[in-house]
């Protein structure tokens, strides 16, 4: 099934006239030799934020399902690289187990967790799913099917690759037992963002933490959450995109609306002061329960920064956020946590230290050129930007921020000499 669609990332940015196709994994040799002078471009749920999975003009191809395959006695799940998280969550607590690291939301791909190695809250204590990934199934760029397993220089070049090493068909990944479905979690408020930062740092014992932060206040407070997994039943469903937005031009998210909903938002903190089951996915993946959420920022769309820097350079983050502020751009969702130690993976994007995720709207007046100036800084700190959220890096940032290029692009040729798997993102940064 093929036709003609045009393609951004969940930002809505940079949309682009794309040849899509929609098959199996079986499926998929035929797309590789029928292949453009642009290539082929992997695409799961869309739910990148920028360009790393658009290929404007050239094809672009979706990854159908999948079987899941649960071994419940060794903790293992074998999964299409199709398959949605929330697919592989449902099959793996029928059996008491869960995915180890999960994203914000579960309608991710497990082969777009694997190729953007993401992380989730709890990475200071289990590092990104690429540290769960027992085997990689890879559909190289000549058709060859390779079994890639930790160890190689194709694991750690796929792992965090951006689709561009291969397409990844299966992965076996390995679960984890849990005592319920449920978390206890406990939270605190804090008026200024350096009380932020040192609650979150006491919160290191925590399986789970993470703080969200409000830049319409001058000092930048924030609401620090921790987590544990429990047995307790927690009191209210899920229902799966219970609130779905419509499509509206204008967009929505001004500071006027941003200050509105993070006085709300900071005033309903005050229940979690108090000790608390509630439920995984309330915890783990709420803005799933927004359906479309992203059409809140109107046609311009909007563009999620994240970028981490060493412990060392806590400073560096600091002064974007006060800068920020100073701006007083209209930045909902900024979520800042910890980082444990990085996996490996040569473009894997997690190193120790602190990673801040910031939502701006698309329209904001300069914004391209603010943040590559936020990217020189972050670029000075030896700290790198999320390609899976990026969509305005420059070529020369990328390998100021990523010393393990030169190795993953030598990996890359071995595994796709003829560069058949492209994407908007690997032209605009010299992939």
């Amino acid at each position: 099934m093929s036709g003609a669609e045009i393609l951004s990332g969940w930002g809505r940015t940079a949309a682009r006239m794309c040849t899509v196709y929609a098959g199996t994994a079986a499926d998929l040799p035929v797309a590789l030799k029928a292949a453009g002078a642009r290539g082929v471009c992997m695409r799961g749920s869309g739910r990148g934020y920028g360009d790393c999975a658009v290929n404007g003009g050239g094809e672009v191809y979706r990854l159908e399902g999948g079987e899941i395959r649960i071994d419940p006695a060794a903790a293992v799940a074998v999964v299409g690289g199709g398959c949605t998280l929330r697919e592989v969550r449902r099959a793996a607590q029928q059996h008491g187990l869960v995915v180890p690291v999960v994203p914000g939301t579960e309608e991710v791909t497990v082969g777009g967790m694997i190729a953007a190695d993401i992380h989730g809250k709890n990475h200071h204590q289990s590092g990104s799913i690429g540290a769960w990934v027992g085997r990689i199934v890879l559909l190289d760029g000549a058709g060859v099917q390779r079994d890639v397993r930790p160890g190689s220089d194709a694991f750690a070049a796929t792992v965090g690759g951006m689709g561009l090493t291969g397409a990844i068909c299966e992965a076996e990944i390995n679960l984890q037992r849990v005592p319920g479905y449920s978390i206890l979690q406990t939270g605190s408020r804090h008026r200024r963002l350096g009380d932020v930062i040192g609650a979150m740092r006491e919160a290191d014992a925590a399986t789970f933490s993470v703080a969200w932060l409000d830049l319409t206040e001058r000092h930048a407070r924030g609401t620090v959450l921790r987590g544990e997994w429990c047995d307790g039943r927690a009191h209210g469903g899920w229902k799966r995109s219970a609130v779905h937005v419509p499509e509206m031009g204008a967009n929505f998210v001004r500071r006027a609306s941003v200050q509105a909903f993070n006085a709300a938002w900071w005033q309903r903190a005050r229940l979690d002061e108090r000790e608390r089951v509630v439920p995984m996915h309330k915890f783990f993946h709420l803005l799933d329960g927004v359906g479309s959420w992203n059409r809140l920022y109107g046609t311009d769309g909007f563009i999620q920064y994240q970028f981490v820097v060493p412990e060392h350079s806590l400073a560096t983050l600091e002064r974007i956020v006060a800068d920020l502020v100073r701006r007083e751009v209209a930045t909902p969702m900024v979520v800042l946590k910890r980082f444990g130690a990085a996996s490996g993976s040569m473009l894997s994007f997690p190193i120790e230290g602190w990673t801040l995720s910031v939502d701006i709207p698309a329209g904001v007046e300069g914004l391209a050129a603010l943040l590559w100036r936020y990217d020189d800084l972050v670029a000075e700190a030896a700290g790198r930007v999320y390609l899976a959220k990026d969509a305005c890096l420059r070529e020369t940032h990328m390998a100021a921020m990523y010393p393990e290029l030169p190795a993953w692009r030598a990996t890359r040729d071995m595994l796709d000499p003829r560069r058949v798997y492209q994407s908007d993102l690997a032209r605009r940064l010299g992939l």
